[in-house]
């Protein structure tokens, strides 16, 4: 909750947009730009961010889209046309003149490519440091920025089969790591190159102003007391005041240094939102002239928090504790919102991270290979109690252990004087959690170089040293698995992965799911693991690759589906067969049919992903416990055919659902079935323990029939963690078995299951049977209607379903305007089944909330298709 009850939005358009001085004024530049390319191409009156890349494909191709089909290839790659032809000249006029006795200030916050300003008297001044902002103090009237790719572009993955140089994969040839630069955009196994290599500028603002209190303010917290750390261009003391909800003031000691106490009765805290709420007071500083007089101000929110990463003997690794208190991680891994990160608005971000909240992630780790995440990012995280884990910019594909070197990056003081901005700008957000190194780095004898070693160690030290950092993600050896190469204080897990589909019953049965020899080794904290994802059907049209398929097995696979990064979904069973899962539900007649059975396929293994890691929560490392696990990925900044759970237009996808039914949505109460033992698992992910209840089992065929009597179990209390109650028997019969795990209080789980004589079938044929067209409809009527909603943010509509015969499976939920436009972010708690009058316990009706954003159209109707075939069209009066 917010100390204020200021409009969301607006409140940080003012934050990020105009800084609240009293003594300044900013505006944005965009109409003040105009950009003549070497073709002809013109774009005057700039929309800042701007791509170059997508900027010139517009100008030749102004009907197509860049991402579909395989469109990023009609124009060349950097490699092939040298840095000119992404190369465009801003110019810059008409600024306004500082009044006599003030200053100005022209900041660009991230510039990603090489950047030339040039000046009216020909001086010239170079940038080329992502992850610095871009200061032109005093700037004149006019001014011109040259912005290309870097002069070294390097190969990307898909120009430079074998032999190279160096082995070549993920990052291309791996130039840009030389380089301090976004790695991702030379390609990846989950993206394609940027064929400009991301060569953006940002928003800017320009500000004239006496005074400025700097925004890169600190807070720390102890014993109810908030310690703040700030400075101030022209000022001769600052005064500091917090605000609470209640309107409660509470002001700093002194007015007189940078370094502020202030002692607060009873505080509240901030806390990841799966604990508690949080909380962010109001924080106002106060610059002052030798006369007391203002002269400058700052208005933001602050969250205090301590946060730490220690071992835990009994898990037998590293866990994450926030203000004393364990917390289960269960989250994703984050790269961009877009692959030429034009996409930077607070907006965006907020309906990303909702939708992760929504879906019950707790953390994101923002990926070495890819971008620190801005100020906007880093608000929504605040706000929204989702904790961060943010890298510096360094992989073992690219920074010595796979390939590249260990010696680079060659610019060791761009990069360094990187790493001291990064830590000083996001130190004041509460969500920030855990700082890392880098992704997959090894040795740590090598690995990073030692000066950047020492300047990590050397820049939390000074402006962070409260904030818990490890170096990797992952060490154990060339390959991982090796655990007298691991260390708990280098890195967080001595392997990570899989990467493709299991068998569900591994993720409960094994220690390590999918790991070769995973019960040799000791892994408390997964920071990746994850598989591939589908888009819905309709973005599927959008992307444009084809009415093509894979057949059984993953094979012939359509070359626009390689191209958007395919993933295949075979494995091999627990019994030593290769099972499709997309096949196991009946052959597809069409690539629609296809894509219905990855959205099925999908909410099964990311359920049972979910659930079996949460079954292991803080239990004993010889039981393969957990503290936290990472999906790889949970976003993607294009679209592809891997790893995200809303996919790249926003929709989500069969991976969101499963996550969702795995992790119990915003619940922090979650029960659900586990087969391998015969035994329900209820986990608790609060902050405490909770008073004993009832768990109902019930089986119902896919006709609503009841196939067996209901099994009650009783819990007697219910501890942060895992609770097992044992029993479970599984109907005889041989068909599939649709089961209701329901705890009061708590998520109700559906699961999916068929067994032969007690061992289970990959066969799921009947499911898909039961989509042609000979057999009954489920028969579903149902209605909407608005609802007040305590989240102005959001419209919330009730839906209420009845359901005459057989069961409602699988809902896919779409939002439409007047226009029958789809409306998208949309936010569900819809459940994946829903029971016939027939059922013998109900009278077959259910229902959910939908959620739109206010400030998008008005839905006109939502649209309900179920997998039997049935689509429900209800119109919202």
């Amino acid at each position: 909750m917010r100390a204020t009850m200021l409009n969301i939005l607006n409140l940080f358009l003012l934050v990020s947009l105009i800084p609240s001085s009293s003594s300044s004024s900013s505006m944005s530049i965009s109409s003040l730009l105009s950009c003549p390319h070497g073709e002809g191409l013109q774009c005057e009156e700039v929309d800042l961010p701007n791509n170059n890349f997508k900027q010139i494909f517009k100008h030749h191709y102004p009907n197509l889209d860049p991402y579909s089909s395989q469109n990023l290839k009609l124009l060349p790659d950097v490699n092939e046309t040298g840095p000119e032809f992404y190369t465009t000249t801003y110019h810059l006029h008409n600024l306004p003149p500082a009044p006599p006795g003030k200053k100005s200030l022209l900041t660009f916050p991230a510039v990603y490519g090489n950047c030339t300003v040039t000046f009216p008297n020909g001086t010239t001044l170079n940038h080329f440091s992502p992850f610095l902002p871009l200061l032109l103090p005093s700037p004149p009237s006019s001014l011109t920025l040259t912005l290309s790719p870097p002069l070294n572009s390097g190969l990307p993955s898909h120009l430079c089969p074998p032999p190279t140089p160096t082995p070549c994969g993920q990052g291309g040839d791996h130039t840009l790591s030389t380089q301090s630069y976004i790695q991702f955009t030379q390609g990846w196994d989950w993206i394609q190159s940027s064929p400009d290599r991301g060569t953006t500028i940002s928003k800017g603002t320009y500000e004239i102003y006496n005074s400025k209190i700097n925004e890169d303010w600190k807070v720390t917290y102890k014993n109810n007391v908030a310690t703040i750390s700030v400075d101030c261009s022209e000022c001769d003391s600052i005064s500091v005041t917090l605000i609470s909800g209640s309107n409660k003031v509470y002001n700093s000691i002194s007015v007189s240094k940078t370094v502020h106490e202030i002692s607060i009765d009873d505080p509240e805290l901030w806390w990841p939102w799966t604990i508690g709420s949080p909380y962010l007071y109001e924080i106002i500083f106060t610059g002052h002239d030798r006369g007391g007089d203002e002269v400058c101000s700052l208005r933001d929110f602050v969250g205090l928090k301590t946060s730490e990463l220690v071992y835990d003997d009994k898990v037998g690794g590293n866990l994450i504790k926030v203000n004393g208190v364990e917390v289960f991680i269960q989250g994703g891994n984050w790269i961009a919102l877009d692959q030429f990160f034009t996409k930077t608005d607070r907006e965006g971000y907020y309906n990303v991270i909702k939708g992760h909240k929504s879906l019950g992630f707790n953390f994101i780790r923002v990926w070495g290979g890819g971008i620190t995440e801005n100020k906007e990012f880093y608000e929504v995280c605040d706000e929204l109690g989702m904790m961060v884990y943010q890298e510096f910019w360094m992989t073992g594909d690219n920074n010595g252990r796979w390939a590249g070197s260990y010696s680079e990056p060659v610019n060791v003081v761009t990069y360094n004087s990187m790493i001291y901005h990064t830590v000083k700008s996001l130190r004041k957000h509460a969500s920030l959690t855990l700082y890392g190194g880098g992704n997959e780095l090894y040795p740590k004898e090598l690995s990073p170089p030692d000066s950047i070693k020492r300047t990590l160690y050397e820049a939390l030290e000074e402006y962070d040293p409260d904030r818990p950092f490890i170096m990797s993600s992952m060490d154990g050896g060339l390959q991982g698995m090796n655990m007298s190469e691991h260390s708990d204080e280098y890195a967080l897990a001595v392997k990570d992965g899989p990467y493709g589909f299991l068998d569900v019953d591994r993720y409960f049965e094994e220690a390590n799911p999918g790991l070769v020899n995973g019960s040799d080794v000791t892994i408390a904290f997964q920071p990746e693991i994850g598989a591939a994802s589908f888009p819905r059907f309709e973005s599927y049209k959008i992307m444009d690759v084809g009415s093509s398929f894979p057949s059984e097995g993953d094979e012939d696979v359509p070359d626009d589906w390689q191209w958007h990064n395919f993933e295949g979904y075979s494995y091999t069973a627990i019994d030593g067969t290769t099972v499709d899962p997309i096949y196991a539900l009946g052959k597809p007649e069409s690539v629609e049919e296809y894509a219905v059975r990855a959205d099925l396929a999908s909410r099964q293994q990311y359920a049972s992903l979910f659930r079996g890691f949460s079954a292991k929560m803080f239990e004993p490392s010889e039981e393969g416990g957990k503290t936290a696990v990472l999906l790889w990925k949970s976003q993607t900044p294009w679209p592809s055919f891997r790893g995200f759970t809303y996919d790249y237009y926003g929709a989500a996808t069969g991976c969101a659902d499963g996550v969702r039914e795995g992790l119990g949505g915003e619940f922090d109460i979650n029960a659900f079935d586990d087969w391998t033992n015969r035994s329900v698992k209820i986990v608790n992910r609060g902050m405490s323990g909770r008073e004993g209840r009832a768990v109902t089992v019930s089986y119902y065929s896919r006709f609503g029939e009841s196939v067996a009597p209901a099994q009650v179990f009783e819990a007697k209390k219910l501890p942060v963690g895992l609770t097992t109650l044992g029993g479970l028997e599984f109907p005889p019969g041989g068909n599939v078995t649709f089961i209701r795990t329901e705890i009061a209080g708590g998520h109700t789980s559906w699961s999916w299951r068929r067994e032969i004589d007690g061992v289970a079938v990959h066969d799921l044929a009947e499911l898909g049977d039961w989509r042609k067209s000979d057999h009954e409809w489920p028969g579903v009527e149902g209605k909407v209607h608005e609802v007040v909603s305590d989240d102005e943010a959001w419209r919330t509509f009730k839906v209420s379903l009845k359901v005459k015969a057989a069961i409602a499976f699988a809902p896919d939920l779409t939002a439409r305007d007047s226009n029958g436009d789809r409306i998208l972010p949309l936010l569900t708690d819809a459940p994946v089944l829903f029971l016939p009058a027939n059922d013998g316990d109900g009278d077959g009706k259910g229902e959910f909330v939908v959620k739109t954003r206010s400030n998008a159209a008005r839905p006109k109707r939502i649209e309900i298709r179920f997998w039997a075939g049935e689509t429900v069209m209800l119109e919202i009066l």
